[in-house]
């Protein structure tokens, strides 16, 4: 049995079926699955599982409050948040860290643009851990299991969409980080 961090991008607001086959065999399997409060993935995640009945799941959320969605009304994990203000961008991004040192692997499903999701998946590869990413667009799964696999990945993003992670996430400043102790 594993523990599975599943997330993605927020706008996308219908599983495919391939990510639900996924999701079925870490049920199948007795798989602890971890997810977010935020509305997108994470809520269409929620609501798979209650549908199915799955009684695996533990929701994260930033700070002490209620989570903003926990459709199945699973337990949570409650992530103390000190280095933001609540409400922020940077405030809720302190359970996705929380959610992958939990996990064993990731589940992603990413939209091309959502530098959250590339967050995730960066916070996976620091800890050794791989992220199956399932491109949405292209329906298509793509395993990050190092450096290589994840310029491969970014590299299918469009120069906005890079900048806009740039700036957001520092995504250039990440890749020199990650190069440095990478062997």
């Amino acid at each position: 049995m594993a523990t599975v961090f599943i997330g993605g991008s927020i706008d996308i607001r219908e599983l495919d079926p391939e990510v639900k086959a996924r999701i079925d065999r870490a049920i199948a399997q007795g798989d602890t699955l971890v997810i977010g409060e935020s509305a997108g993935i994470d809520s269409c995640v929620q609501a798979y599982l209650q549908e199915r009945g799955a009684g695996c799941a533990v929701v994260y959320s930033s700070g002490s409050e209620p989570p903003r969605s926990n459709v199945g009304d699973w337990p949570v994990e409650h992530v103390e948040v000190t280095h933001a203000e609540p409400g922020t961008r940077a405030f809720f991004a302190g359970k996705d860290t929380a959610l992958a040192q939990a996990a064993d692997w990731g589940l992603m499903v990413w939209n091309g643009r959502s530098s959250g999701t590339l967050r995730d998946v960066v916070e996976l590869l620091r800890r050794g851990k791989t992220s199956v990413v399932f491109l949405h667009e292209n329906k298509v799964f793509v395993e990050v299991r190092s450096l290589g696999d994840f310029d491969r990945l970014i590299a299918r993003m469009s120069e906005a969409a890079r900048r806009d992670a740039d700036k957001e996430i520092g995504l250039q400043g990440t890749l020199t980080e990650l190069r440095s102790v990478s062997p």
